[in-house]
């Protein structure tokens, strides 16, 4: 919905729709399914610590991670 102040302000009131059903083995639109396959790859982690490992490598890539409590155990 698109409203003026009295100033002549133009705003915006987003119209939010219900989220669509889930549809198991659904398939992404390509350009959203070749943007996971590039930035999501998955890795076989054989390490007694694999979200530390994960850290590290998030880390290398730029990334600054900080864990909580609630992760280290």
């Amino acid at each position: 919905m698109l409203s003026r102040s009295l100033e002549g302000w133009a705003s915006v009131a987003p119209d939010w729709k219900p989220a669509p059903a889930s549809q198991p083995c659904g398939e992404l639109v390509p350009p959203v399914q070749a943007a996971v396959n590039f930035a999501f790859t998955p890795i076989q982690l054989d390490h007694p610590d694999p979200f530390g490992v994960t850290v590290v490598l998030m880390e290398e890539d730029g990334y600054t991670v900080r864990l909580t409590e609630a992760f280290a155990r």
